[in-house]
């Protein structure tokens, strides 16, 4: 018992299940992170292809085995006809309005994604985003719903 008196012992409550607010921001978070390895690797002439486990049921024998597999990764900047180049920030497979009725930053060059997705990456910590982010849930939730 000395061992345990060398310990400070509490009775602590741990939440289950984080704020909708906490999750939102982290999965962007995760998603910002992804993209600027993916521009990183781009700028320097590489190839950046992140992996996440997939579980697979072999049909013979019903064994499930997790396999490495390469994650599909859709860029959020694009190049139009003038040669700016735009970035947006996406919830799912939508555009995030930063403002009423504007979902992209435009930007002179390719060569400033990378500070660009930095500097969306601090607004997201700070919570700059997370009415947007908010609404952006609402209506992908309202999609999900039986229409009657």
């Amino acid at each position: 018992m000395s061992i345990l008196k060398s310990v400070k012992i509490v009775s602590a409550d741990r939440k289950a299940v984080p704020s909708p607010t906490f999750s939102k921001r982290h999965r962007l978070l995760v998603r910002i992170d992804e993209l600027l390895a993916l521009a990183e690797a781009s700028r320097d002439g590489k190839n950046f292809r992140p992996e996440h486990t997939r579980t697979y049921v072999d049909p013979a024998t019903g064994n499930k085995e997790q396999r490495l597999v390469e994650k599909r990764l859709q860029k959020w900047w694009w190049v139009a006809s003038n040669a700016k180049v735009y970035v947006e920030l996406r919830y799912g497979s939508r555009p995030i309005e930063l403002t009423p009725g504007k979902t992209a930053i435009e930007l002179d060059s390719e060569s400033q994604v990378i500070d660009t997705l930095a500097l969306l990456k601090q607004a997201v910590l700070a919570g700059e985003l997370d009415k947007q982010l908010a609404a952006a849930g609402m209506t992908w939730r309202a999609a999900l719903r039986p229409k009657t």
